[in-house]
């Protein structure tokens, strides 16, 4: 069983700060971590430092990578640079005494959680892990105590009560083997408490149970020297030496067991020490006698099933012509509207995909670079653009040599198309942007990126957009509608254009059959919904707002009943041979009232703390991809760069919407 678990989730970035540069390594390394790439983890967290040497966040994520790596000392120095720059910090002791006990240093270990104790006294993790230090120095009394504490705190904390119950269960194993030794020391004594096999035993079995293996093996040994006919005992010192890895020896054991009397348990053990020694079709046989004992032996099954997978998979592998599959999930190339490439600003592009085939992919190239490729296919590479049309060209062989080949055009888009747009767009009126995004709650659970999403839409609105942007930051129920009342005072020109952002929770009725928007202040069972908003008085507020033009993304949970017959409607027509100011003139010609959801009547995802939702990600990508070479996204191409998302975002229109109406995005 374990001793210990790993108390503290690995991850969680808490700050968003300025520096662009080092926002992109710390997003670099959260990922790498969450797919167990940690030295490259560490390798950007390291950047994030170098850029920003108080930045707390990276330091604890760095912790813990060097944790997972096993480099103890380096998390310690990581974690003690925290306490030195904010001693009251929560968790950093914590960690630190993970590291230290892991190191060996048991009493500095107890020192860190007592002080972290000082922080968090109802912190069930650091009496916990006291007692599993206390262990270590053979405080067996006080270690139960500690274990005592922790389960005062949680009854139901598992890992504690496994730890109390794996203590006692050596105690009384120490005291048993304290009266065996006795009995042993004179003829009398051995006369008066009969040693059985039995005995051995089970002091075999209780070592095995807290891992201590070598014990487990010797009282196997003298259970056997007693009864040389005990099937469980040799079965069982066969796992126990399966699980040192002594395969030959533990074969042995398991081949004496079943000569002594066959069992699907054993049969199925000597399958699995057969795959480790590279025998698949005799742990196959195994799996299938221990099926002929118990049919329904699930894990027999489930080992049956893996085998036969693996040998069916042998042959097709030495004859495969068949070439790698290539997947592109960066850039995004459903951004390749009206027949333009992927458009780009910056003077580099990483691009990234999977590469997978059944013999396994030994390389990938693009553009004559070696991509860096990971064992599950993912592969990325940062490649340089030129201004005009870059092709890409992506390469991927598999170990037998099939090639596969994808390629693709990013434009890179001239400073003089930028700053031509930009006089484009000053002929047709003003842009607006409201965004109201909640995070913290009074009464419902907290969320991890609202403000943050809004914080980077509302940047890129208005460095890429020209947008006089608005940021309502956890607003309560009545702040929310005398914003929105206050925008239906306001006025607006004929060409105008107000975005309208909402991220947080939302609730749906069903009694009553509609959907809400939650504030701050809305309550959390709220059976009359009077703290909730509408959905039908938010389509109302917004529709009478003076605005010709008004797009509304809704990033929420049952954000799709903002209509009641949860409508989706697609993309926006081609204009392939007009100039850019008609495409203009015929896209603002009609009244605008659009909506996108981040769903239709389900939850959506929220995302991990500060790396987006996942429809925030995606209206990014498409608001940074900037609708192709000609600097113009539509509303149709953003909903084809989010509709591939679980579940399927949601669009319409609502109020006094106009057949053939849009909302366009020139870039600045």
């Amino acid at each position: 069983m374990k001793r210990f678990t790993l108390f503290i989730y690995l991850f969680f970035p808490l700050v968003a700060f300025a520096q662009i540069n080092a926002q992109e390594y710390f997003e670099k390394a959260y990922t790498a971590a969450e797919k167990g790439d940690l030295d490259n983890a560490v390798a950007n967290y390291s950047e994030v430092l170098r850029l920003s040497p108080y930045y707390v966040d990276a330091y604890y994520n760095r912790g813990w990578c060097f944790i997972e790596l096993g480099k103890y000392q380096e998390a310690v120095r990581d974690f003690s640079k925290i306490i030195e720059i904010d001693k009251a910090h929560k968790n950093a002791h914590l960690s630190r005494g993970f590291a230290r006990y892991n190191l060996g240093d048991y009493e500095k270990a107890i020192e860190d959680y007592l002080t972290e104790l000082k922080l968090q006294p109802n912190n069930k993790l650091c009496f916990n892990n006291i007692g599993v230090a206390k262990e270590k120095l053979n405080q067996f009394e006080e270690a139960m105590i500690y274990y005592d504490k922790a389960l005062e705190i949680d009854a139901g904390y598992t890992t504690a009560l496994e730890n109390k119950n794996a203590l006692q269960s050596l105690l009384d194993s120490l005291n048993r083997q304290q009266q065996l030794a006795n009995s042993q020391t004179t003829s009398i004594e051995k006369d008066a408490v009969f040693i059985t096999a039995k005995d051995y035993f089970d002091l075999g079995y209780q070592a095995g149970e807290i891992g201590d293996y070598e014990r487990a093996i010797e009282n196997y040994n003298k259970a056997i020297s007693i009864d040389r006919n005990y099937r469980q005992a040799y079965e069982n010192r066969g796992w126990v030496k399966y699980r040192l890895e002594k395969y030959f020896s533990a074969l042995e054991d398991l081949n004496t067991a079943l000569d002594l009397g066959i069992n699907k348990w054993t049969y199925n053990q000597r399958g699995l020490i057969k795959i480790k020694l590279g025998n698949l079709e005799g742990a196959l046989k195994d799996f299938e006698k221990a099926l002929e004992i118990d049919a329904e032996y699930a894990t027999a099954v489930e080992n049956k099933r893996l085998v036969q997978k693996s040998l069916d998979e042998r042959n097709p592998k030495l004859y495969d012509k068949t070439p790698p599959k290539i997947s592109i999930t960066s850039p995004d190339l459903t951004t390749l509207t009206r027949g333009i490439g992927v458009v780009r600003l910056d003077e580099t592009v990483t691009i990234v995909g999977v590469a997978q085939d059944e013999s396994g992919v030994k390389e990938v190239i693009v553009n004559g670079n070696n991509a860096q490729l990971r064992i599950n296919g993912e592969f990325d590479v940062q490649i340089p653009l030129s201004q005009g049309k870059n092709p890409v060209t992506v390469v991927a062989f598999d170990l037998k040599g099939n090639r596969a080949e994808q390629t693709f055009v990013i434009e890179r888009q001239p400073k003089e198309v930028v700053a031509s747009t930009k006089e484009t767009i000053s002929t047709y009126g003003k842009n607006y942007a409201l965004l109201i995004a909640t995070d913290k709650y009074d009464e419902w659970d907290n969320l991890n990126n609202p403000i943050f999403d809004a914080s980077n839409v509302a940047e890129e609105l208005k460095t890429s957009y020209q947008f006089e942007t608005e940021l309502l930051k956890n607003p309560t129920r009545e702040q929310i509608l005398l914003k929105l009342k206050e925008y239906t005072k306001k006025s607006f020109e004929p060409n105008d254009q107000l975005f309208i952002f909402i991220a947080g929770h939302g609730h749906f009725d069903e009694d009553l059959r509609e959907g809400f928007l939650v504030a701050k202040d809305s309550r959390k069972n709220d059976e009359s919904a009077a703290s909730y908003i509408p959905h039908h008085s938010l389509r109302s507020t917004i529709n009478n707002i003076k605005c010709k033009h008004i797009f509304l993304v809704m990033d929420v949970c049952f954000g799709g009943t903002f209509d009641p017959a949860i409508a989706k409607r697609g993309g926006a027509n081609e204009y392939d041979n007009i100039s850019k100011q008609e495409f203009i003139a015929r896209k603002l010609r009609f009244k605008t009232r659009r909506y996108l959801t981040s769903g239709g009547k389900e939850y959506v995802s929220d995302g991990r703390p500060g790396m987006h939702s996942p429809f925030a990600r995606r209206l990014l990508e498409a608001l940074r991809g900037f609708g192709g070479s000609d600097g113009i996204l539509t509303i149709g191409e953003i909903i084809t760069q989010v509709e591939a998302l679980n579940p399927e975002p949601k669009s319409g229109s609502f109020g006094d919407d106009e057949p053939g109406s849009d909302f366009i995005f020139v870039v600045k």
